[in-house]
């Protein structure tokens, strides 16, 4: 047991019990809207990014976000940046060895395209989905689920990575989250809303309004959250402005149809290594969806 977890048990500070670790786009801000209430979670905002973007600040700031948890219940947080970055997983296994990672995976080629539209929303990117294909290599390393998986069995153990798919939310959302609260041993609970399972949370349906505005929007965002202004962040979300601000523009074509036969092709190995370390048939990831 190292320095770090030694101080973390005599001191009774809690760190996270299980930690989401994405990527982007697979489901898991509908898990952190299941899970509240039910489990302790980060104070005012989903994601703290602190092993990814805020890791100067210090474990003791991380710490605080969990500080009126309740003791009987598990805590943790969701964070899909922390999917790809080795650093990240060694960060983590270095301050909570024990802790338990939740990865969520989706169709790769879905993903990335509700990535790129989602990135749009803030103007992280900008152009066409092909465009940002040639100059966002980040943009794929996302959906390369197996490699990255290994990463972080081999820091963890298989035992303590929980890998769940979005088909299997789509086909039998009660079914996904009795998965989750078994691994981090919580008592199962209904939804008490049947519609959760159908439900897209953070769909992106259109381009912002205003491009220009949407970024400066976007950075101001982010220093309010880098500074610890989460309830302002969160009433702004909630006034509608948020809306306004990145959506209502020309809606989203639908991807092109060559465009996806690429990225089935480019996905392929992954997909197939996938298969081997689930003991899954994922047959539906590789060929074009109708």
């Amino acid at each position: 047991m190292n320095s770090t977890t030694s101080v973390h048990s005599q001191t009774a500070v809690r760190l996270p019990d299980f930690i989401g670790v994405g990527p982007p786009r697979t489901a898991t801000t509908w898990l952190y809207e299941v899970l509240s209430g039910h489990v302790g979670l980060p104070r005012d905002i989903k994601e703290t990014d602190f092993f990814v973007y805020q890791y100067d600040k210090g474990l003791e700031w991380y710490q605080g976000h969990f500080r009126n948890c309740l003791a009987d219940r598990p805590i943790g947080e969701f964070s899909p940046n922390y999917f790809v970055a080795s650093e990240v997983r060694e960060r983590i296994a270095r301050h909570i060895p024990d802790c338990k990672i939740i990865c969520t995976f989706r169709d790769p080629v879905e993903r990335a395209y509700s990535h790129y539209r989602k990135a749009r929303e803030g103007e992280y990117f900008s152009g066409t989905f092909e465009e940002c294909l040639e100059q966002r290599a980040d943009l794929l390393e996302w959906s390369k689920y197996a490699t990255h998986l290994h990463g972080w069995q081999r820091l963890f153990g298989r035992d303590q990575v929980l890998v769940l798919l979005h088909d299997d939310l789509k086909n039998d959302a009660q079914a996904f989250l009795n998965r989750v609260c078994d691994f981090i041993v919580l008592p199962r609970f209904p939804l008490n809303d049947p519609s959760m399972g159908d439900r897209k949370v953070n769909a992106i349906p259109s381009q912002p309004r205003y491009p220009r505005i949407a970024y400066a929007a976007r950075i101001v965002r982010e220093r309010l959250q880098r500074n610890g202004n989460y309830a302002l962040v969160n009433s702004l979300k909630r006034t509608g402005l948020r809306n306004f601000l990145f959506s209502g523009g020309p809606a989203f074509e639908a991807m092109r149809p060559e465009t996806e036969l690429r990225l089935r092709e480019f996905f392929r190995p992954e997909v197939e290594s996938l298969e081997e370390m689930l003991g899954r048939d994922l047959s539906a990831w590789k060929g074009t969806r109708k």
